[in-house]
C-alpha cells in the first residue's frame, strides 16, 4: 500500500505551489554538494591506487568540484546575498514562520512527516540543511512580496484558467491496517467490530511501515488515485464503516473511512483569497531570477 501513498502525494487534486518544485531542485543541488564535501573530508592523502598509480584527495576534490562544486558555491553566494539584502530591508523569517511553512509543504506535498523525512534521507540531506535553504527562499519571498501587486483582473483570469483544479474534489479521509494474510486481516476485522481501537491495532499489527506509526492514517485520498479495485471499496464505505479484507500490493488491508467530501464546483468568492495567494506566488517565481541576477550584478563577488 506504500505505493498508493506515493500516488496520493503526487496526484492529491490540490493546486501545487511552484515554490515546492523550486525547493525540490534546491534539495538535489544542496544534497549533491553536501555528499561531495562529506566524501572529500573523509579521505586524506592518497584515496586510491590503480596499477601502482595514485589518485590523491586533491584529484578527487577537483573532479567533484567540476561536477557539483560550482553549483554549490553559487548556492552559498545566493544565500549570503539574500541575507545581506534582508538585513538592509529589515526582513527576517522567524523559527515559527519557518516551521509553519514546512508543515504546509508536508501537508500539501508529502502527506506525512515520515514521507517528508524519507525524501530528505533519500537525497542525503539533513533536516537542518533543508531548513537553512528553505529559510533563504522564504526570506527572498518576503522581500519581493511588497514590490508586487495582484489585481482583481489577475484573480479572475487565474480562476478561469484553473477552475477545474480549484473545484472541490471527491475525497475520503482513510485509515488502513495491512496484514500478511487474509486470515490475519479477518481476525483484525473481528477485533475492530468488537470495539478494539483502530489506531492501536494498526500500530501493533499493521505491516505497512509508511502508515503503521500514524495509527494507519493515510490522510485525505482523492478519487482517481487508488487502484480501481481498492477505490471501489473505499469510496463505497460509509463514515465509520470497516471494509472486508482487500488484497493490496503488500498483503490484505482493512480500510476505515473517517470523513467523506463530495465533489462540487466552487465559486470565485469562496476561493478568492486562495487564488490571490497563488497568483502572488506565480509573480514571485517570475520575478525571482531577475531579482537574484540584479543582486549578483550589483555585488562585489570575487571567486578565489
Amino acid at each position: 500500500m506504500s505505493s498508493n501513498s506515493s500516488l496520493r502525494n503526487r496526484f492529491s487534486g490540490r493546486v501545487v505551489l511552484n515554490k515546492f518544485a523550486f525547493m525540490a531542485l534546491m534539495i538535489c543541488v544542496a544534497a549533491a554538494g553536501a555528499a561531495a564535501l562529506s566524501l572529500v573530508q573523509h579521505f586524506t592523502g592518497i584515496v586510491a591506487t590503480v596499477n601502482g598509480q595514485n589518485i590523491s584527495k586533491e584529484d578527487m576534490y577537483q573532479a567533484m568540484y567540476g561536477r557539483v562544486g560550482s553549483a554549490t558555491l553559487d548556492q552559498l553566494v545566493v544565500r549570503l546575498l539574500v541575507q545581506q539584502e534582508a538585513k538592509k530591508a529589515g526582513v527576517s523569517v522567524s523559527d515559527a514562520e519557518l516551521q509553519a511553512e514546512i508543515q504546509k509543504m508536508i501537508d500539501e506535498q508529502y502527506g506525512s512527516e515520515d514521507m517528508f523525512n524519507a525524501t530528505l534521507q533519500y537525497y542525503g540531506m539533513t533536516r537542518e540543511a533543508f531548513e537553512e535553504e528553505w529559510r533563504t527562499y522564504l526570506t527572498a519571498e518576503k522581500i519581493l512580496k511588497p514590490t508586487l501587486s495582484v489585481s482583481d483582473e489577475d484573480i479572475e483570469a487565474y480562476f478561469e484558467a484553473h477552475h477545474e483544479e480549484l473545484n472541490q474534489k471527491e475525497s475520503v479521509t482513510l485509515r488502513q491496517i495491512v496484514t500478511a494474510s487474509k486470515d490475519e486481516a479477518g481476525a483484525v476485522l473481528q477485533e475492530l467490530r468488537s470495539g478494539a481501537d483502530f489506531a492501536d491495532l494498526a500500530r501493533r499489527k499493521s505491516i505497512d511501515a509508511a502508515s503503521r506509526d500514524n495509527g494507519g492514517d493515510l490522510g485525505k485520498i482523492y478519487r482517481g488515485v487508488l487502484p480501481s479495485e481498492v477505490e471501489s471499496v473505499v469510496f463505497g464505505l460509509k463514515v465509520g464503516e470497516f471494509s472486508e479484507p482487500v488484497q493490496v500490493e503488500s498483503g490484505f488491508a482493512i480500510f476505515n473511512v473517517t470523513e467523506k467530501t463530495q465533489a462540487r464546483e466552487v465559486t470565485l468568492d469562496e476561493v478568492k483569497d486562495k487564488v490571490r495567494e497563488l497568483v502572488l506566488e506565480e509573480k514571485i517565481q517570475a520575478a525571482l531570477p531577475d531579482w537574484l541576477s540584479q543582486l549578483r550584478n550589483q555585488a562585489d563577488v570575487r571567486y578565489r
